[in-house]
């Protein structure tokens, strides 16, 4: 029988809502609503991940032309009136252009991040764009003035324009006090000069949350950094990128020699103070790792929910798959990891209230990320010959889940930060 899911706000995630918040109406109706959604989106995978979908193909690939299916899937997430799940653990304030009588924004960090964990199950490249976009949104409240929050958080809210967080070069990933991208005051104006890559939201979204270096470089230094908006229309050349992972959301490299920056158009574009840029990042980055943990948790919970439909059905020497033992022990195990994975999740999204997570940030990313890719690899391998199948999804859901592995910092960074912790 094939898996037919209607909605992935399930019985086990409504008993973690209460377990976390208690039974309030209010947060089950958004929740359920979210989890309808993304049932819709596993049903959709195949166009949404097909950035070829509406593309004249005699044209190159862009941001408007290509990657239709995705774009009509994310718009209810971004639309205000509609689901309201973008910016949703923002407070209330930065909602203001919404009629008083729709209530929206001042959502618990918890309520956001099962939010994403359910849409990274119905289809992980939604879930990364959203992700992605929401840490530009949540650092630009923390740390940018008032004309900054206007412009770039509610404008943006409300004209459903997209973020994005440039901070990868080509020899600086994790490393980000290697990084040699230049911004250098003349004048009113900033000359920038370097490339970013592997950019998520790239070439679609209109403002650019970039980390540059503001003075010459004079060593491997975090203090020579700054955070400046950067717009679509200021970058010489945005190009795409082809992979394998999250293949439906746009990934980019930015050209910025020779950009020009203004230092002010009405809004001060560097966030915070010169030099602050590597505090800010590491800042945004912390959050973030908490949205790539429930990314993590979304692909492993729509594996395993895949891996024993599958094992269920199918039969080996007249016996189901799902009956043999060392099967049903291995799951069990897998089961329990994501269990625990998601805990320290949600305990880290509670920190998310009240400030930096913390550890527990690299934590719950490491440990959610991992479970789902031990999860991965049991579901290839219990689908034998059809885990190589586009039709059963195994192999693309591994895939997947390197996104997770790989971005906000490697889980080898991740490990470096908790060993940290351990020394005296």
């Amino acid at each position: 029988m094939t898996r037919n899911p209607t909605n992935f706000f399930t019985r086990e995630r409504q008993e973690v809502l209460e377990d976390l918040l208690g039974n309030i109406e209010e947060h089950r109706t958004f929740l359920d609503m979210i989890g309808k959604a993304s049932a819709e989106l596993w049903h959709r995978y195949a166009r949404i991940n097909d950035p070829n979908n509406g593309r004249d193909l005699s044209q190159k690939l862009s941001a408007s032309n290509g990657h239709l299916a995705f774009r009509v899937a994310i718009e209810p997430f971004m639309d205000p009136h509609q689901y309201g799940f973008r910016g949703s653990f923002l407070p209330m304030e930065a909602f203001t252009f919404i009629n008083h009588d729709e209530r929206i924004g001042g959502l618990p960090a918890q309520i956001y991040i099962m939010g994403l964990e359910m849409i990274a199950q119905g289809n992980p490249s939604v879930a990364l764009s959203l992700a992605i976009d929401g840490s530009v949104l949540s650092a630009l409240w923390q740390l940018g003035n008032e004309r900054q929050k206007q412009r770039y958080v509610i404008d943006s809210l409300s004209d459903k324009k997209m973020l994005a967080f440039a901070q990868t070069e080509p020899n600086a990933g994790s490393d980000v006090p290697g990084i040699i991208s230049t911004a250098l005051r003349e004048g009113n104006n900033y000359i920038l000069s370097g490339e970013k890559t592997w950019i998520t939201n790239s070439d679609w979204a209109d403002y650019y949350f970039t980390v540059l270096r503001t003075k010459q470089q004079s060593g491997k230094s975090g203090n020579e950094l700054s955070i400046l908006m950067i717009h679509k229309n200021e970058i010489p050349n945005i190009r795409l990128l082809e992979k394998y992972p999250t293949p439906g959301s746009f990934t980019g490299a930015l050209s910025l020699d020779g950009a020009i920056v203004p230092v002010e158009d009405g809004v001060e574009r560097m966030v915070g103070k010169e030099g602050d840029g590597y505090s800010a990042a590491k800042e945004l980055l912390n959050g973030g790792r908490v949205t790539i943990a429930a990314f993590g948790l979304g692909i492993g919970q729509e594996v395993l929910d895949s891996a024993v439909h599958y094992a269920s059905e199918r039969t080996v020497n007249r016996k189901r798959v799902i009956d043999y033992q060392a099967k049903t022990n291995e799951l069990a195990s897998l089961r329990a990891e994501l269990d625990g994975a998601r805990a320290l999740t949600y305990r880290a999204a509670r920190r998310m209230n009240y400030g930096n997570p913390g550890v527990l940030a690299s934590e719950a990313k490491l440990l959610a990320t991992e479970a789902a890719f031990r999860l991965c690899d049991a579901n290839i391998r219990i689908h034998a010959a059809n885990g190589m199948s586009p039709d059963f999804r195994a192999m693309s859901l591994m895939h997947e889940i390197y996104v997770g592995i790989i971005g906000e910092g490697t889980n080898d960074i991740q490990r470096a930060i908790i060993g940290k912790t351990l020394k005296s």
